[in-house]
């Protein structure tokens, strides 16, 4: 049996993986601290500087993100298995677009 450390942490940068592993919360804390204080990743979204001006007609008949003026995907929820719209954004997070709406 493979006896794993109790804290582990890794994080891809720049194609180098980076693994910190302790037994001990307080030793694992510094180290990630450490391994974080050698890098900087700033996090850029190349739909923020996008202004669109998609109405609400186009949203529910096109489906065109309002926000960053792309093409949503339909999606089917795990839990209620409902159809909804979204896009994923540079970051990997689900976009619905919805917030970004002119009221009707």
């Amino acid at each position: 049996m493979i006896n794993y450390p109790k804290f582990q942490y890794s994080k891809m940068l720049n194609g180098d993986q980076i693994v910190v592993r302790s037994e001990d919360k307080t030793e694992f804390e510094d180290l990630v601290k450490y391994v974080r204080s050698f890098y900087k990743v700033e996090r850029t979204d190349p739909y923020k500087d996008v202004k669109t001006n998609v109405s609400v007609d186009e949203f529910e008949d096109n489906h065109i993100c309002p926000a960053h003026g792309v093409q949503m995907e339909s999606r089917v929820s795990k839990n209620t298995g409902k159809p909804y719209w979204s896009h994923r954004s540079s970051e990997g997070a689900l976009c619905f677009g919805k917030a970004y709406l002119p009221k009707k």
